[in-house]
């Protein structure tokens, strides 16, 4: 508590922003009694899937039962799987969390007017360096702004909040000013945040940033305005790429996946660690439901940003990113590619979940079959026998590949090869072949025709 509230006095309100214009966050708020204790339910919101989810060690059927019966509009689809209960929602900006309400436990939910701030990684921090950007030393710093920088870097809030209120009667005010705002944001006070925004402008590096940070909390520029609020140009690192992130997960939330996808490119082509680290969960969120979105536009963009994720194969999210990567590769034409990238995931997805080896193969035989190569299917089919056997390979999808694979002699075509070594270099040369494409259809867009630049 006593942290908190040093926090509070050191954040304080900006002075010439006594009287904020209040940035209006949340649209709407839905209540929702929970038929358990909070201390027996785990949240999980997913709000570019439009879902959320409830584990409990509670009576599911009853927490299910009990929002069906308050008729919930934001979030109207209720369904439960063993002791999980799904909501599905009707727009992505939402936000969720669990209220004890004094002994009457509530799931509450808000529609927010900008982009949702509560999911891991939703709120992006890159590290300003002081060298870099010209405002002091390297950490521990010099001036109080890069002794600002520094604490802010290693999550001390109040102390970095102490040295950036320091900052603002210097030229390093814009700097602090956003800072400020950031330390509020990250504690929970988007009404100060957008206080401090504001003071610190429109223009100039620092003023750029602001007014985005400005677009994400209120969603007023989220539509037409969005790629001159987000432009990226002329900005210095790491503000160049951090801007180029935000705008591609502003794009992803209005559902523009090609514009989205594009700018994460661009962003890890100039900062292959971009989607490493701290921005890892947002990137593979993002990727993830560039992959499974319905429209077709941006496929190819979607699947080049996958291919060159960092450590794709491991990780949070990999399993379900390599397979929505496979059937977005099917949607696009590309069933030999699809089928590949999952034959080449045996190995690591067994080691992450063997119980999901099943599907996993019984799919990759399907698309084998979809991409007429009969004999990968046959091979593939063989090896199912004999890793999960007979017993396990059944139902009507089973019997369809046991039908299609019966006469094939798996030495007649190909059958040198073995499945995992070939799959990974037929599945570098369908990436060339897709690359090649991207990049001619790219230059043909271009005035005069010119070459773009490698993705």
């Amino acid at each position: 508590m006593f942290q908190l509230a040093a926090l509070l006095i050191a954040l304080g309100a900006p002075k010439e922003n006594a009287e904020p214009e209040r940035t209006t966050t949340v649209a709407s708020i839905e209540r929702l009694p929970l038929a358990a204790p909070i201390n027996r339910v785990v949240l999980s919101v997913d709000s570019l899937a439009m879902r959320m989810e409830l584990t409990t060690t509670a009576d599911a059927r009853a927490i299910a039962q009990r929002f069906l019966a308050s008729e919930p509009q934001l979030c109207p689809f209720i369904e439960r799987a063993g002791n999980t209960v799904i909501l599905d929602c009707r727009t992505p900006r939402i936000e969720a969390r669990l209220d004890p309400n004094g002994g009457r436990p509530m799931l509450e939910i808000r529609e927010v007017r900008g982009l949702p701030m509560s999911e891991d990684g939703d709120q992006i921090w890159f590290f300003y360096h002081p060298i870099a950007l010209r405002f002091g030393s390297g950490c521990p710093g010099d001036t109080a702004a890069a002794k600002g920088e520094c604490q802010f870097k290693a999550g001390r809030f109040t102390e970095a909040a102490i040295e950036f209120r320091k900052s603002l009667q210097t030229e390093d005010r814009h700097l602090a000013e956003l800072r400020l705002g950031d330390i509020a944001l990250r504690t929970g006070d988007p009404a100060t945040a957008a206080g401090w925004y504001r003071m610190a402008g429109r223009y100039g590096m620092f003023g750029r940033m602001a007014r985005a940070r400005l677009c994400e909390l209120g969603g007023t520029c989220l539509g037409e305005l969005r790629k001159r609020t987000f432009d990226a140009s002329l900005l210095p690192e790491p503000l160049h790429t951090e801007m180029l992130l935000r705008a591609s997960r502003a794009a992803a939330y209005m559902g523009s996946v090609k514009e989205s996808m594009v700018d994460l490119r661009e962003a890890m082509h100039g900062n292959p660690h971009v989607c490493d680290d701290d921005t890892r969960t947002l990137c593979r969120r993002m990727v993830l439901f560039a992959l499974k979105f319905p429209d077709r536009d941006g496929g190819a963009e979607t699947l080049d940003v996958y291919l060159n994720l960092p450590s794709r194969t491991e990780g949070f999210l990999a399993i379900e990113m390599v397979r929505a990567a496979a059937e977005r590769a099917l949607d696009l034409g590309a069933p030999l590619f699809g089928a590949n990238l999952l034959a080449a995931s045996l190995p690591w997805v067994e080691a992450v979940d063997v119980d999901a080896i099943d599907d996993h193969l019984l799919r990759a035989a399907e698309m084998y079959l979809t991409a007429k190569d009969l004999a990968r299917a046959r091979t593939l089919y063989e090896y199912s026998d004999g890793r999960i056997g007979h017993k396990r390979m059944l139902g009507p999808r089973w019997a369809a590949v046991t039908a299609a694979v019966g006469g094939i002699d798996p030495h007649a075509q190909r059958a040198h090869d073995a499945l995992i070594n070939d799959a990974a270099r037929d599945m570098a040369d369908a990436y060339t072949t897709m690359s090649r494409s991207l990049r001619f259809r790219q230059s043909q867009a271009e005035p005069n025709g010119s070459q773009s630049e490698s993705p």
